[in-house]
């Protein structure tokens, strides 16, 4: 009776401990999964800044492109128009 109870002692300390480290494994991996899922979040939106920051440029640029223009335009046209 005593050799049973000692088996089935072992037996179910050995399957805890291959519980145990499965439920280890599956804490790691579920760990692992959130971190890739918040870079994955935090990506997209310094992409979406690098956009927005790239379109504000590109506007200021062509805002001024065009009154650099403007001012070109201007200096010849006065020296076209007769006073």
């Amino acid at each position: 009776m005593s050799l049973r109870f000692v088996i089935l002692l072992i037996t179910r300390l050995a399957a805890w401990l291959r519980l145990s480290r499965r439920e280890e494994e599956a804490q790691k991996t579920t760990e692992i999964l959130i971190l890739r899922h918040q870079l994955a979040v935090l990506q997209r939106r310094q992409l979406r800044r690098t956009i927005q920051v790239m379109i504000a440029r590109r506007s200021w640029c062509r805002c001024r492109a065009s009154s650099a223009a403007l001012d070109r335009v201007k200096s010849l046209t006065a020296w076209i128009e007769p006073r």
